[in-house]
């Protein structure tokens, strides 16, 4: 499973990929936290519960 799978399909987190920002990013996400709070919650633990699966 890649970035992409996890994140966005397992997860329900949209990214922006490192390349985006340069070819030395490669490997890296970039999550936007400029919403509620909770929101920034819910997704950690999705990202924990998802990764736990692994």
């Amino acid at each position: 499973m890649n970035t992409t799978e996890f994140m966005q399909e397992k997860c329900g987190v949209a990214i922006d990929y490192g390349e985006w920002f340069g070819t030395s990013y490669h490997g890296y996400i970039r999550i936007n936290l400029a919403t509620k709070p909770e929101f920034v919650e819910q997704t950690i633990e999705a990202i924990i519960r998802e990764a736990r699966l692994l």
